[in-house]
């Protein structure tokens, strides 16, 4: 017997049978373990784990989406979360700045056109803010939940764009952003690769620049720079990708891969 109140685990008690007590459920925990269960869950995991022990526990993945602005990433997270749920897969797409209402609020704030006179620390620490509340909120418990997480963008953008193109460096950017490097490093992170220029006046044919994308050519060519630093950095976590193709191209070139590094890494 399953349940999550005293009636439930007494009944099973009459009949003689072994009772689970659900302390997840509605039930009030402590009139639930008064009555001696044989058993309790406190989550639908160790419920699994009672009942199925030999079951494979699924393996989540943390997937990030890197590149200048107008490379194409929000295409390609969902073209391919649409791939990977053609799979099987579960896929949760978000986004930095973003992905939960506290972080969704930051970033009407730090991306508005008018910042009124925002310092590149602000700036930086408003990322971090966002960051941390999606990490928790969003993407930990997704991970650990077994599905395939799509974000576009992630800590790696806070190091390029703040730490390099800003000038605070990437120490100063990482100790703000601990939590990131602490509980949640992406498994792998595709690079959309393409020149700032032709990217820029890709994202400017389509919608007005925010404030960031307002920065100037400058500021983007330093930007440019500080993703093939962190990819030159890291090669094997970073999964480079020519952007510069049509966009069905790049999901192919994409979705390979991803998916080769996932059969690898026993994502099944």
């Amino acid at each position: 017997m399953i349940g999550d109140t005293a009636g439930d685990v007494k009944g099973a008690q009459d009949v003689g049978i072994a009772s689970i007590a659900a302390l997840y459920g509605y039930g009030e925990n402590s009139e639930v373990l008064a009555q001696n269960p044989t058993h309790a869950a406190e989550t639908t995991q160790d419920l699994c784990d009672l009942l199925c022990p030999d079951m494979p526990e699924g393996k989540g993945y943390f997937v990030t989406l890197e590149g200048g602005d107008g490379c194409g990433k929000s295409t390609q997270s969902k073209a391919l979360a649409e791939r990977l749920t053609q799979f099987g897969y579960t896929v949760r797409r978000t986004r930095e700045p973003g992905g939960c209402p506290i972080a969704e609020e930051i970033r009407k704030i730090v991306l508005a056109k008018e910042d009124g006179g925002m310092c590149a620390e602000t700036e930086a620490l408003l990322f971090a803010a966002a960051r941390a509340q999606h990490l928790k909120d969003v993407i930990l418990p997704a991970v650990q939940n077994g599905e395939i997480v799509l974000c576009d963008r992630f800590v790696d953008s806070s190091l390029v764009y703040q730490g390099m193109a800003r000038g605070l460096g990437l120490d100063w950017v990482k100790e703000i952003n601990r939590a990131a490097f602490r509980d949640g490093a992406p498994d792998v992170t595709l690079y959309l690769r393409m020149d700032h220029e032709a990217a820029m006046a890709r994202r400017l044919a389509v919608s007005q620049p925010d404030r960031i994308e307002q920065a100037g050519d400058s500021f983007h060519a330093r930007t440019e720079a500080g993703f093939e630093t962190l990819y030159q950095q890291e090669p094997d976590r970073f999964l480079a990708v020519n952007a510069a193709q049509a966009p069905e191209a790049v999901t192919e070139e994409a979705f390979g891969k991803l998916f080769e590094r996932m059969v690898k890494g026993g994502v099944l």
